[in-house]
């Protein structure tokens, strides 16, 4: 299954190049990484009806979460959880089709909670959610079986669309490297 890495910093560049900005706000390269991503178009529309989970222990992140996938026609917020533990729960229950998880979050961390997520539902596919955005960590949400890695400053409508598309087309997706 192919991954995608989106962390939206202002300048474009692949995450093996040579970046002329080091030891970041997040102590890694800053740019606009993209892995395996091609043919995203501006809108992507569905055949039906996307249950989107969100995980994070910020009410505000959850609420601008909510309220931007919920005006897309093709997603609809289900369920939202405040950590881990109960992000695995609900998937066990609800098997949504997307769950968008923080790293950072009491009880049980993201990733943590991701990757027991994936073995619980394999079929639901994983967006992690961060401010954080150096290699180490992106690489290790990837490995775990996170499909997607968003920066928490990509602009709403990117994250809208590729939370659509990934829904949509998710054997699509060319593998990572």
């Amino acid at each position: 299954m192919g991954k995608l890495l989106i962390v939206a910093t202002g300048r474009h560049q692949r995450p093996d190049a040579p970046s002329p900005r080091r030891g970041g706000a997040h102590g890694g390269d800053v740019g606009f990484y993209f892995r395996s991503l091609t043919g995203l178009t501006p809108v992507v529309r569905a055949a039906r009806t996307f249950q989107v989970l969100l995980v994070d222990d910020d009410p505000a992140i959850r609420f601008m979460l909510h309220f931007i996938l919920d005006s897309h026609p093709d997603l609809r917020v289900v369920a939202e959880a405040t950590n881990g533990v109960d992000a695995v729960s609900l998937v066990e229950r609800i098997r949504p089709d997307a769950v968008i998880v923080g790293v950072q979050m009491p009880f049980m961390d993201g990733l943590t909670a991701a990757k027991i997520m994936k073995r619980v539902s394999p079929e639901t596919r994983i967006v992690i959610f961060s401010a954080v955005t150096a290699h180490p960590l992106v690489e290790k949400a990837l490995d775990i079986g996170a499909d997607l890695y968003l920066s928490k400053t990509t602009p709403p409508s990117d994250l809208v669309n590729a939370v659509v598309r990934l829904c949509v087309e998710p054997t699509s997706w060319p593998h990572s490297a």
